[in-house]
Protein backbone atom coordinates (compact mmCIF):
# COMPACT_ATOMS: atom_id res chain seq x y z
CA UNK A 1 0.00 0.00 0.00
CA UNK A 2 1.55 3.20 -1.44
CA UNK A 3 1.26 6.27 1.39
CA UNK A 4 -1.43 7.65 -0.67
CA UNK A 5 -3.78 4.84 0.02
CA UNK A 6 -2.74 4.96 3.72
CA UNK A 7 -3.97 8.32 4.17
CA UNK A 8 -7.30 8.18 2.21
CA UNK A 9 -8.31 4.73 3.87
CA UNK A 10 -7.40 6.55 7.64
CA UNK A 11 -10.68 8.97 6.25
CA UNK A 12 -12.61 5.96 6.33
CA UNK A 13 -16.15 6.05 8.67
CA UNK A 14 -17.84 9.10 8.47
CA UNK A 15 -16.46 10.18 12.28
CA UNK A 16 -13.24 10.11 10.98
CA UNK A 17 -13.93 12.41 7.50
CA UNK A 18 -11.85 15.00 6.48
CA UNK A 19 -13.31 18.81 7.74
CA UNK A 20 -12.89 19.34 3.38
CA UNK A 21 -11.65 16.89 0.74
CA UNK A 22 -8.43 16.51 0.54
CA UNK A 23 -7.22 18.55 3.88
CA UNK A 24 -4.12 16.33 4.20
CA UNK A 25 -3.04 17.94 1.17
CA UNK A 26 -3.13 21.70 2.50
CA UNK A 27 -0.96 23.72 4.74
CA UNK A 28 -1.75 24.71 8.07
CA UNK A 29 -2.93 28.46 6.88
CA UNK A 30 -5.09 27.10 4.07
CA UNK A 31 -6.86 24.72 6.21
CA UNK A 32 -7.55 27.42 8.50
CA UNK A 33 -9.28 29.81 6.11
CA UNK A 34 -11.26 26.10 4.78
CA UNK A 35 -12.99 25.93 8.07
CA UNK A 36 -12.84 29.31 8.92
CA UNK A 37 -11.17 29.16 12.08
CA UNK A 38 -8.18 31.49 13.29
CA UNK A 39 -5.01 30.21 12.42
CA UNK A 40 -2.94 30.80 15.05
CA UNK A 41 -5.98 29.05 17.35
CA UNK A 42 -5.59 25.74 14.69
CA UNK A 43 -1.56 26.44 15.96
CA UNK A 44 -1.92 26.60 19.66
CA UNK A 45 -4.55 23.41 19.79
CA UNK A 46 -1.54 21.33 18.07
CA UNK A 47 0.82 23.16 20.60
CA UNK A 48 -1.59 22.23 23.53
CA UNK A 49 -0.74 18.37 22.37
CA UNK A 50 2.73 18.69 22.24
CA UNK A 51 3.10 19.08 18.26
CA UNK A 52 4.89 21.63 16.79
CA UNK A 53 3.80 23.35 13.44
CA UNK A 54 3.87 26.41 10.97
CA UNK A 55 1.35 27.91 8.92
CA UNK A 56 3.26 26.89 6.06
CA UNK A 57 3.45 22.85 6.65
CA UNK A 58 0.86 20.55 4.88
CA UNK A 59 -1.17 18.85 7.50
CA UNK A 60 -0.19 15.05 5.56
CA UNK A 61 3.84 16.11 6.66
CA UNK A 62 2.76 16.85 10.15
CA UNK A 63 0.74 13.74 10.76
CA UNK A 64 3.60 11.64 9.74
CA UNK A 65 6.57 13.57 11.84
CA UNK A 66 4.61 13.11 15.13
CA UNK A 67 3.51 9.08 13.70
CA UNK A 68 -0.49 10.20 13.43
CA UNK A 69 -3.18 9.42 10.94
CA UNK A 70 -4.64 12.78 9.55
CA UNK A 71 -7.83 12.15 11.17
CA UNK A 72 -6.06 11.80 14.27
CA UNK A 73 -3.56 15.53 13.81
CA UNK A 74 -7.42 17.12 12.85
CA UNK A 75 -9.02 15.57 16.04
CA UNK A 76 -5.80 17.30 18.07
CA UNK A 77 -6.26 20.38 15.89
CA UNK A 78 -9.96 20.28 17.19
CA UNK A 79 -11.23 21.23 13.59
CA UNK A 80 -14.53 19.42 12.50
CA UNK A 81 -15.87 19.21 9.38
CA UNK A 82 -17.14 21.93 7.15
CA UNK A 83 -20.67 20.62 7.33
CA UNK A 84 -21.35 20.80 10.96
CA UNK A 85 -20.52 24.07 10.98
CA UNK A 86 -23.59 25.50 10.05
CA UNK A 87 -25.66 28.52 11.45
CA UNK A 88 -28.71 28.36 13.86
CA UNK A 89 -30.60 29.85 11.09
CA UNK A 90 -29.53 27.09 8.73
CA UNK A 91 -30.59 24.28 11.63
CA UNK A 92 -33.63 25.46 12.57
CA UNK A 93 -36.66 23.83 10.93
CA UNK A 94 -35.32 20.68 10.18
CA UNK A 95 -37.44 18.46 12.01
CA UNK A 96 -34.64 18.13 15.11
CA UNK A 97 -37.30 18.42 17.51
CA UNK A 98 -38.72 15.15 16.45
CA UNK A 99 -35.35 12.99 16.23
CA UNK A 100 -33.67 11.67 18.95
CA UNK A 101 -30.00 12.76 19.69
CA UNK A 102 -28.52 10.17 18.42
CA UNK A 103 -29.83 10.49 15.18
CA UNK A 104 -29.19 14.34 15.64
CA UNK A 105 -25.48 13.58 16.31
CA UNK A 106 -25.96 10.91 13.31
CA UNK A 107 -27.08 13.50 10.92
CA UNK A 108 -24.75 16.55 11.95
CA UNK A 109 -21.33 14.02 12.08
CA UNK A 110 -20.92 15.15 15.80
CA UNK A 111 -19.93 11.73 18.14
CA UNK A 112 -22.45 11.34 20.73
CA UNK A 113 -20.34 11.00 23.36
CA UNK A 114 -18.65 14.81 22.65
CA UNK A 115 -22.91 15.84 22.32
CA UNK A 116 -23.69 14.43 25.72
CA UNK A 117 -20.23 15.63 27.07
CA UNK A 118 -21.51 19.31 25.75
CA UNK A 119 -25.14 19.48 27.27
CA UNK A 120 -23.36 18.20 30.80
CA UNK A 121 -21.66 21.45 30.88
CA UNK A 122 -24.70 22.85 30.60
CA UNK A 123 -25.81 20.38 33.34
CA UNK A 124 -28.41 18.85 30.97
CA UNK A 125 -28.60 15.34 31.90
CA UNK A 126 -29.65 13.21 28.23
CA UNK A 127 -29.16 9.85 26.26
CA UNK A 128 -28.99 8.66 22.91
CA UNK A 129 -32.03 7.87 22.91
CA UNK A 130 -34.23 10.99 23.99
CA UNK A 131 -35.98 13.40 21.58
CA UNK A 132 -34.84 16.76 21.65
CA UNK A 133 -38.08 18.55 21.80
CA UNK A 134 -38.89 16.24 25.09
CA UNK A 135 -35.13 17.39 25.90
CA UNK A 136 -35.90 20.94 25.28
CA UNK A 137 -39.46 20.97 27.89
CA UNK A 138 -37.70 19.21 30.54
CA UNK A 139 -35.05 22.04 30.71
CA UNK A 140 -37.07 24.70 29.80
CA UNK A 141 -35.12 25.24 26.86
CA UNK A 142 -35.66 25.91 22.88
CA UNK A 143 -34.53 22.90 20.61
CA UNK A 144 -32.51 25.67 19.05
CA UNK A 145 -30.70 26.14 22.06
CA UNK A 146 -29.87 22.60 22.48
CA UNK A 147 -28.90 21.94 18.77
CA UNK A 148 -26.46 25.12 19.42
CA UNK A 149 -24.85 23.19 22.27
CA UNK A 150 -24.84 20.26 21.00
CA UNK A 151 -23.14 21.52 17.59
CA UNK A 152 -20.62 24.16 19.23
CA UNK A 153 -20.54 23.89 22.72
CA UNK A 154 -22.38 26.81 23.81
CA UNK A 155 -25.71 29.36 23.21
CA UNK A 156 -26.16 31.74 20.90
Amino acid sequence: MDIGEYFTESWESKQNEPPIPHAEDLTIEELAKAVQLPLQQIIQNLKEQNIEAAPEMIVKEVAEKYDLTPSELFKKMKVEPVQNQQSSASLSGRGYGRMTLADICKDLNIPLETALERLEQFHIKADGQMMLRDLANEYDQKPIDLLNIIQKGELE
